[in-house]
Parts: C-alpha cells; structure tokens; sequence
C-alpha cells in the first residue's frame, strides 16, 4: 500500500486499486466496501483474471507477491 507500484498493469488492472480493495476486505473487516468498489470499475476490467498471464510487470519493492495478491483479489471480489 505504499504505492510505489502505481498504474495499471499492460491489461490494465489497476493495481494499487486492487490491492487497496482487498485491503477493505481482510485488513479492515470490510468485505462489503471491497466488492462494491471492485463492481465499480468497468466490466472489461474486472474480467481480466491475473492467472490468466503468464507475465506480471509489477514487482513490489516491500516483497509483496503482486500477481498472487490480485489473483485473490479477483477470485474473492469477482
């Protein structure tokens, strides 16, 4: 959450957004925030799944695993 990582991903998942909503979820107890900010972003995007790419972009400067943390992001949110 430092937000060293900034941007979007070259799919264009919007990762700090992403993280962030998870964080609602399992940092403050706030499941029901975290998806309905998840809902909010356009279709196209919260279709794209991390799992599906063989490749993240995003390394995390703080060692968090990026790819694994959307990719529970996404099939908890979704």
């Amino acid at each position: 959450m430092c937000g060293t990582c900034g941007g979007t991903c070259k799919r264009g998942v919007p990762v700090p957004d992403v993280l962030r909503f998870l964080t609602y979820a399992e940092g403050y107890g706030q499941f029901a925030l975290a998806r309905e900010r998840f809902l909010e972003m356009p279709r196209s995007v919260r279709d794209i799944r991390c799992r599906d790419c063989s490749r993240c972009t995003f390394k995390c400067a703080n060692g968090v695993a990026v790819r694994s943390r959307l990719t529970h992001a996404q099939d908890t949110l979704a």
